[in-house]
């Protein structure tokens, strides 16, 4: 999975039920990732990288 704009290859899943939402990203190459836990749904693919963009520029 390509993320960000990037060539960067992205390994990334996500899931939710009733009240909740997690996301997974990992960069294989920078070693590197980002796990989500959340309490609330978060559906839309834009809200998520916007929270992504949020905490993934500072790994």
């Amino acid at each position: 999975m390509y993320i960000f704009n990037t060539e960067t290859i992205m390994y990334s899943h996500n899931g939710s039920g009733p009240g909740v939402s997690t996301y997974m990203l990992y960069d294989p190459f920078r070693k590197k990732g980002l796990i989500i836990l959340m309490n609330g749904e978060l559906y839309d693919y834009v809200s998520w990288r916007k929270l992504i963009s949020l905490f993934y520029s500072d790994i």
